[in-house]
């Protein structure tokens, strides 16, 4: 039995044989090799022939990456305008070159979400999403993809158009597309499986993610374009969707059809995330002590703890902390949207401390640096045409409450973190579904398979902060001769607006807070507000002339109130609280458990206009001779013009 059917026994193991409706893969994009015969072979100069995998993340087809974009074909304008070394055609120029023995022995290549469709099914039809995301599979619109033999031709790939293209395939179906005939009845035996088990086209497995994620709450199809889908695992994934394609310099895409059914796809991400995180700490001084004292799956959660702890005694934000301390994240060069593969990392304002909480500020800046390189590709993501309003986001890395919040609040919108851990295999028994035939779409699909999602608000007390931060980044971060431009209608972020125009961007409506019985007291208040000329009166008085007479602190703190009130603010009126009940003492009675009893809202506001009527000046208007002494007597007299 090989390994992959071990995995398979593994999963299906205590659920009933004819409850498994269809099976769904999703992998890496990595590269798998096989000879003539289906035997590995192997893709490094000095390896075993087991090795035959390059993983997404290998680097060593830089070089062929240059020379692929030095071409400027068509099909480098559908993945931003560079292939990335990651992507599969450097890599096979780089086998080319450099593994000549293997590179002749090669029998089919596939991406490794295909390679296992193959294996299960024995038909090597290959992904859409693969092909179009990885391998410069030319894809311009529904019915009009294609090789193109002239790119293939002039970047030195031309053997891989023999025989109808057949060691890349020349079949090319749609995720959640059934497979061949299904499982076939060797592998069937072998996992204790039903031969002829559907088994869904493959999908990269950030992309399963996105699918997963796409429709939590319930989302209609009118939000699809509308939520960015972030998979944050060793490195991160970004990824939107369109009904449209949209060409963004340095982000990969639009790829058709890559996810779903008649959706363009814009993808875009950093090349290490979690594997950065996981290299700061295991390269401080403090790790191996650290890691005797609490196992390594702890120490996320060490730390952090250890960053509360220590605002709380110094008495500051956790942002302040680390003020000084600043993380450029390209350690494995810069994905999008620079699209450099040569950029380094950086760190700024390190000192010679070298103990844990040195450690745990690092970390924290590390995040930082993180999340500002989102927001970096966001932004570009927003000039090219995108309207995100929020973000789902899901992977290993979502476990850390600190890496979710820090995201929300340097990008200022909502994260969606959904309940189901697993979005990638969900997104995976998604394309199941639609295989074995229970949906007709994966749209449909999505509808009856979402889950529910929790929102992380974000801090908009970080507003300085982020807003220094955010600049620095930038300035770091963009290289002089591919310097990014500005949009014409620069993207206006929450932190960067007043508090008027955040009110309005959210359609929020300012409120007073329950502080218990004190509800009549609110009543009241917002009655008086609902009249101009009364709220009016109170806004414009003049407390000179009064001293220390209680009726003044009422009108003083309704003013602060109403203020708050006018910016859409929430307001919390224990002071306007403390002055009635100074002004008024009837109204202080206290009940069981020594609570103020609640009062008659009525009565309260017939004793504040009684005392109010002594106080505010009637409205004066111009040609007009005013008779009333008070401008309550005004109102109710029904003399305002």
């Amino acid at each position: 039995m090989t390994k992959y059917n071990n995995i398979i026994v593994d999963v299906v193991d205590g659920v009933s044989v004819d409850k498994i409706k269809g099976i769904g893969f999703d992998a890496t994009c990595s590269l798998a090799v096989v000879d003539a015969n289906h035997d590995p072979v192997t893709v490094c100069p000095f390896g075993n022939k087991e090795r035959n995998v390059i993983l997404w993340m290998d680097h060593r087809a830089v070089g062929e990456a240059e020379h692929i974009n030095s071409m400027k074909h068509e099909v480098l304008d559908y993945v931003g305008g560079k292939m990335s070394p990651e992507m599969e055609m450097p890599k096979l120029l780089w086998l080319k070159k450099n593994v000549q023995q293997s590179w002749e022995k090669i029998g089919k290549i596939f991406d490794l979400p295909d390679f296992l469709t193959w294996k299960a099914t024995g038909d090597d039809s290959r992904s859409l999403c693969s092909l179009v995301c990885k391998w410069g599979f030319l894809c311009r619109n529904k019915g009009d993809c294609n090789w193109s033999a002239s790119f293939l031709k002039e970047i030195g790939l031309s053997e891989l158009l023999d025989n109808d293209c057949y060691k890349i395939g020349s079949r090319v179906l749609a995720p959640g597309h059934p497979v061949g005939m299904g499982l076939t009845e060797s592998v069937a035996n072998e996992v204790g499986l039903i031969p002829g088990t559907p088994v869904a086209t493959s999908i990269i497995d950030a992309h399963a993610g996105v699918l997963g994620m796409i429709g939590c709450n319930g989302a209609q199809e009118n939000m699809f374009e509308k939520r960015l889908g972030i998979v944050c695992g060793t490195s991160s994934c970004h990824m939107c969707l369109s009904t449209g394609p949209k060409f963004i310099k340095g982000v990969w895409g639009p790829y058709f059809g890559a996810i779903i059914d008649d959706y363009w796809l814009n993808e875009a991400g950093q090349s290490a995330t979690g594997k950065l995180i996981d290299h700061i700490i295991e390269s401080h001084p403090a790790y191996e002590t650290l890691n005797e004292k609490i196992p390594k799956r702890e120490i996320y959660a060490y730390l952090e703890d250890l960053l509360e702890k220590t605002a709380v005694n110094v008495g500051c934000s956790l942002e302040k902390l680390v003020k000084d301390l600043h993380v450029y994240p390209d350690f494995h060069g810069n994905r999008s949207p620079l699209a450099d593969p040569d950029m380094k990392g950086m760190i700024i304002g390190l000192t010679l401390a070298k103990d844990e909480l040195d450690l745990a500020k690092l970390y924290l800046a590390t995040l930082q640096g993180l999340a500002y390189g989102t927001r970096h590709i966001i932004e570009s993501l927003i000039s090219g045409g995108y309207n995100i309003t929020e973000i789902g986001m899901c992977g290993g890395l979502v476990k850390s409450k600190l890496f979710v919040q820090t995201n929300a609040d340097a990008i200022q919108v909502p994260v969606l973190l959904p309940e189901e851990n697993e979005s990638v295999l969900l997104g995976s028994a998604i394309l199941a579904r639609v295989a074995a035939g229970h949906s007709e779409s994966l749209t449909a699909a999505i509808m009856k398979m979402f889950c529910s999602a929790s929102s992380i608000m974000p801090n908009v007390v970080t507003k300085r902060m982020t807003s220094n931060n955010g600049i620095m980044v930038m300035l770091i971060g963009t290289k002089e001769e591919d310097i990014a431009t500005e949009p014409a209608q620069k993207p206006l972020f929450m932190e960067d607006m007043s508090e008027a125009e955040l009110a309005s961007a959210m359609d929020m409506l300012g409120g007073l807070e329950n502080l218990g019985n004190a509800c009549y007291i609110n009543v009241v208040v917002y009655c008086w507000k609902s009249e101009p000329e009364l709220k009016n009166s109170i806004v414009d008085f003049a407390s000179e002339g009064f001293g220390f007479e209680p009726i003044s602190g009422v009108i003083s703190a309704m003013k602060d109130v109403y203020s708050r009130l006018d910016k859409n603010n929430n307001a919390h009126p224990m002071l306007l609280v403390t002055q009635i009940l100074s002004a008024f003492p009837r109204f202080a009675e206290r009940g069981e458990g020594g609570r103020f009893s609640q009062q008659d809202a009525n009565e309260l506001f017939l004793e504040l206009m009684t005392v109010l009527k002594q106080k505010l000046l009637p409205i004066k208007a111009e040609n007009q001779i005013n008779t009333y002494l008070s401008v309550i007597d005004q109102y109710f007299g029904g003399s305002f013009n």
